[in-house]
């Protein structure tokens, strides 16, 4: 099957008064159809701006500057304005981070789902209103009838995101992109969301690209995922695959610094040493060389390519060439 979404050597830049971050680099993976892909890394590897480059909604400062984005086979990069209204909301919705912000606080929930629902000109006010009592619903909403009179301000936090959920598939869209859905939530209400989200793909199969930092979440929810590192694709593949087998370094010590795993107390927290790197300058060789404890020479000067391992499975790494002798390791 045809992937929904093939991402193609995707280069995006943000112009700064220091010079231009190159915030994606050569970025490369598809989503299929009917599935649920999570896209993990720290704060600043790209995650975000992956999302927004698909819906072409970067910052006034950002630009794609080189790829492909392929949604259903046409190049998301070249539509006008008129075509990319059409896009969003009715083939692709957005669920956002934060549903306080981004829901209109002066609007009642039935005038923003008018707004919403502008494009169904072939219904009738009553039959959009019931369309969206039915959607509220479906995604725990009590009382939906007395409810869509009433305002974000008036809704908790957990019942707001779940708004936020039904407004984004009001339109039935083919992609729905959930951009740290569960952050401003409680774990309580954030299993909830796990769940609902879950359960809403497996009725509609509608195709899920969910950003997150919490890996259990993306373990629990997700088919696929991409592990991204200072604007790189450094892993991807199945859940089981990549969790059970990670093979790129970055990889293997985000999973041991995910506090879930750890089953002694102690004093401090597993991390990850250094920082990302300055992403104003092109870096020589793999990106992650001075964070990886198992750098070699080779690491420092040549660029990894991608390697199949199993089933989808595929990691940049060096370590991974089956023509790489024995690591001569770099001076410290």
């Amino acid at each position: 099957m045809t992937p929904l979404v093939q991402i193609r050597n995707l280069d995006v830049e943000f112009d700064t008064k220091h010079g231009p971050i190159k915030a994606l680099r050569d970025v490369s993976f598809d989503v299929p159809q009917g599935k649920i892909v999570g896209i993990v890394g720290e704060s600043g590897s790209g995650k975000s701006t992956i999302i927004w480059s698909i819906a072409r909604l970067l910052s006034g400062n950002g630009r794609i500057v080189g790829g492909e984005i392929l949604f259903n086979g046409r190049n998301l990069c070249d539509l006008d304005e008129a075509a990319l209204r059409d896009f969003r909301g009715r083939q692709a919705s957005i669920v956002f981070q934060d549903p306080m912000t981004s829901q209109i606080p002066v609007k009642s929930y039935r005038q923003q789902i008018i707004d919403v629902l502008y494009r169904n000109r072939g219904q009738s006010r009553s039959q959009k209103i019931n369309h969206a009592l039915a959607m509220m619903r479906r995604v725990g909403i009590p009382d939906p009838e007395q409810r869509i009179d009433q305002f974000p301000h008036q809704f908790s936090g957990g019942m707001r995101q779940r708004m936020g959920i039904a407004m984004a598939l009001l339109m039935k869209p083919q992609l729905l992109m959930a951009d740290e859905p569960t952050t401003a939530l409680d774990v309580t209400m954030e299993a909830q969301i796990i769940h609902l989200l879950r359960s809403l793909q497996a009725e509609t199969h509608t195709t899920i690209m969910l950003v997150s930092h919490n890996l259990g979440l993306v373990a629990e929810l997700c088919d696929e995922v991409v592990v991204m590192y200072a604007g790189q694709v450094v892993e991807s593949g199945p859940i089981g695959a990549v969790y059970a087998r990670p093979a790129h370094p970055y990889t293997q010590a985000l999973i041991k610094s995910d506090p879930a795993r750890l089953t002694e107390r102690g004093h401090y927290l597993p991390t990850i040493p250094g920082d990302l790197p300055d992403l104003r300058f092109r870096q020589a060789g793999c990106i992650f060389a001075d964070r990886c404890l198992n750098v070699f020479n080779t690491c420092r000067h040549e660029e990894p390519a991608a390697h199949v391992l199993e089933n989808g499975h595929s990691a940049r790494c060096h370590l991974l060439d089956p023509r790489q002798s024995a690591p001569a390791m770099s001076p410290s």
